[in-house]
């Protein structure tokens, strides 16, 4: 009887632990409908900030050129292995403008 009530709480503990760890996210989500706002040339550093928040991640190219990535990834706990992501990627150019950049996402 003893055994059988230990077996019952772990299997109880088991699911509260899958329960709990059902979702699971990295980065900041950000949003994706101001991304055809982008302008080349024209859009700078403080409007991306201001429509996306501060980017997952900021590095220099050896040119001098700055890179602003933004990324969101969304797990949950399914059969499937259901995986959402989101990204954007900035290159600006020497002028603080944006030069280039693409966007990607998946079902968030």
């Amino acid at each position: 009887m003893k055994l059988m009530k230990s077996l019952l709480n772990l299997c109880l503990g088991l699911a509260a632990a899958m329960l709990i760890a059902g979702c699971v996210s990295a980065g900041r989500d950000f949003d994706t409908s101001k991304v055809s706002q982008i302008k080349k040339g024209e859009t700078t550093e403080a409007d991306l900030t201001g429509w996306f928040g501060k980017p997952t991640n900021r590095s220099v190219t050896s040119e001098g050129r700055t890179i602003l990535n933004w990324a969101h990834y969304k797990s949950h706990l399914s059969p499937t292995g259901n995986v959402q992501s989101k990204t954007l990627t900035v290159m600006l150019g020497s002028d603080g403008k944006v030069a280039n950049f693409t966007s990607s996402g998946g079902g968030l």
